[in-house]
């Protein structure tokens, strides 16, 4: 199945009634302008020259989580989103988080959207399976009909697409500062 890639969350719509929209959320439905692809690279050169692979993927988490502790999140698309919410709310469908972020930062993730304009009331699940965790989230919300899956990693996409063949997935691919 092909993947579309979207860059506005009105790209989406219209949705049929009763869809299961499961977002991830970092370079997805917010940003942080202090972290992109050049980051993450640049660091972990830097990292990996002085230590193991996995002293450094633990440092440059330690980084991540110093950044995203202090820096407030931009959100991608806010004003595509509310209409994409409230269009949510007028076909009885529903809005669901799915992050590759530890449990550990469940608060900071609501911190997070909070930020963005995003209700603190909403579904989070944490998981770097993505595939996996769409089983058990749709077996959760078995009255959607139509399950919509959208991330910024072509990576996760195909995980979900192999794993659920019957879901609909696109790729994220605009964030300002954050070439995928």
């Amino acid at each position: 199945m092909d993947v579309r890639l979207i860059t506005r969350w009105r790209d989406l719509t219209p949705l049929a009634a009763n869809t299961l929209l499961i977002l991830d959320i970092d370079e997805t439905v917010l940003w942080f302008p202090s972290i992109s692809v050049a980051w993450w690279e640049d660091l972990l050169i830097q990292l990996t020259a002085k230590h193991s692979a996995e002293k450094a993927q633990q440092l440059a988490r330690e980084e991540w989580l110093r950044i995203v502790s202090t820096e407030t999140p931009v959100p991608t698309d806010p004003e595509g989103f509310r209409d994409l919410n409230e269009e949510m709310d007028r076909t009885g469908g529903r809005i669901v988080f799915l992050t590759a972020r530890m449990e550990s930062f469940s608060y900071l993730t609501r911190r997070h959207l909070q930020a963005c304009g995003i209700s603190k009331d909403v579904e989070i699940h944490f998981s770097s399976s993505k595939g996996e965790a769409i089983r058990g989230i749709t077996a959760r919300h078995p009255l959607c009909t139509n399950i919509v899956f959208v991330d910024d990693k072509m990576t996760n996409v195909q995980d979900v697409q192999q794993r659920n063949p019957t879901v609909h997935c696109f790729q994220w691919g605009h964030v300002p500062a954050f070439k995928i």
